[in-house]
């Protein structure tokens, strides 16, 4: 009598079934886009960046103002930061900014004595060594040899970033241009 031989397969049956799952899991995590935090998804080396509307913005001012960095939590930092810099309170964001997930990095300039200067929020990064994040920023001022408007003023960049608690440290690199086409 021929016994009917059973065949193990559970452990092939399984992997299929199991990389289903996993490609239903990883779908269901894009198609959420983020919206709930998976700790083991999370990709703390990466930080969202994007750029305000009508920023970087030259601002005349009347008398000399420290440069100011800073990470704005709230509207009322946001308030508070442009009324430092701009007294007339002409300076605005006009986009509804959600603080519940984004915060904004307000950056300006020393108060400089002639126009033509550009400056602006260049990279934000995680330093993985150092577990924070850097703002570089970059000030460009015209050479002794560019025509430029004697006037007292500043520039501002309003830059929004994904939400975090890790430290942020800044810093500016300073370049002159020249005009001549020497």
């Amino acid at each position: 009598m021929n016994k009917p031989k059973i065949s193990n397969m559970t452990g092939a049956g399984a992997l299929p079934l199991l990389i289903i799952l996993g490609l239903i899991i990883g779908a269901g995590y894009l198609l959420i886009g983020g919206d709930i935090e998976i700790p083991f998804f999370e990709d703390r080396k990466h930080i969202e960046v994007r750029r305000l509307e009508g920023y970087p913005i030259a601002v005349q001012v009347e008398q000399e103002i420290e440069k100011k960095h800073e990470i704005i939590k709230s509207e009322e930092e946001l308030i508070d930061f442009l009324a430092s810099i701009d007294r007339t309170n002409v300076l605005t964001v006009d986009e509804k900014i959600d603080f519940n997930k984004e915060y904004l990095v307000g950056v300006t300039s020393k108060t400089l004595d002639k126009g033509g200067n550009e400056f602006k929020v260049k990279k934000v990064y995680v330093d993985k060594e150092k577990d924070e994040i850097l703002v570089s920023s970059r000030l460009q001022k015209p050479g002794d040899d560019c025509l430029t408007t004697q006037e007292l003023n500043m520039v501002v960049d309003i830059v929004a970033i994904s939400k975090t608690d890790k430290d942020v440290e800044f810093e500016t690199l300073v370049e002159t241009f020249t005009c001549s086409d020497e």
